[in-house]
This record gives structure tokens, sequence and C-alpha cells, in this order.
């Protein structure tokens, strides 16, 4: 009885694999750069000093963030408690308006976390691509995966099929 199995996998990781099998043939036919692993990035960001400093600087960025919404969640607990039934409507208005600025705040923070989370992560594969490099050297590995995201973390230059695919672009 043939049973299919179907995988999913993250686009990353299936671009990875779309572009390793694009590789030029003497480069797998050799052996050479036409491996692909997996590497548990967190871990090696945990051992990294480099990658410290870079992870260093974002939780920097995230606790001064958290600092302000505090604040300014503070400011919008101490006027709470100056109001009830009898408050004036400008008085409740100015809370109202103060609980939405708080609304918009979060989520400009949010975004702006995740961006600096993009540029944090674009420092650390830049800090670690020296150990990238050397170990897909001396194993002959062409792609390294994110363990857990299946995102690209290294790839060899042999593998880079660009200048093949601008020829034939129409």
């Amino acid at each position: 009885m043939n049973k299919t199995l179907f995988v999913m996998i993250p686009a990353a990781a299936f671009g990875a694999l779309v572009a390793l099998a694009s590789a030029p043939q003497g480069a797998i036919a050799s052996g050479a750069d036409s491996g692909v692993r997996v590497v548990d990035l967190d871990a090696v960001i945990q051992k990294s000093g480099k990658a410290q400093t870079v992870m260093a600087g974002f939780r920097s960025f995230q606790d001064k963030k958290r600092g302000e919404l505090k604040q300014k969640e503070q400011e919008v607990a101490s006027l709470q408690k100056t109001l009830d039934r009898n408050s004036p409507p400008e008085k409740l208005n100015d809370y109202g308006r103060k609980v939405q600025e708080i609304q918009v705040m979060a989520q400009k923070a949010e975004l702006e976390s995740q961006q600096e989370f993009m540029k944090t992560r674009e420092k650390l594969l830049s800090a670690l691509r020296p150990t990238f490099e050397k170990y897909a050297k001396e194993k002959g590995v062409g792609i390294l995966l994110d363990k857990t995201t299946g995102g690209v973390v290294y790839s060899a230059s042999a593998l880079d099929v660009t200048a093949d695919l601008k020829a034939l672009a129409p």
C-alpha cells in the first residue's frame, strides 16, 4: 500500500530548498555547498557574546517602551480615581481621550517593536555570519535553516542563481 505524506514547511524553507535544487549542477555533483542543515538559532545566540550585545540593545528598547506605557497608564489610573458619577462631562471626556491615547500608543509601540526586532535579527545574523560561514565551509553545507522558524540564516554564494535568472528574464 502506497501512502503519500504531505508536509507543511515554511515558505522561507521552501525557497531555500528551491535554491538548492536550482544550484549549478557542478556544485551539487561535487558535493560542495550541497547540504542543508538546521540550527537552533536561539541556542547559538545565547552562547555568542556578540549576539548577546545585540540582544541587550533590543531589550533596552523594549524596556524603554514598556516604561513609557506604564507611565501613561499610571497617569490615567490617577485621573480615574478622581472620577465619580457627578464628574463634569469635560473631565469624563478627558479621561476617555487619555484611554484612547494609551491604546494608540500601545499599538504604535507594538509596531515599532516589530520593526526593531527585524533590525535586530539582521544584526544578529550579521554578527553570527562568520560562524555560519566557517561551519558551512568545513562541513560542505550550502544552507542553514533556523530550526524554530524554518527561515534561512545562511546560504552559500554558490547557490545564488540571480545572475542566471536576470539573464533569462524577458
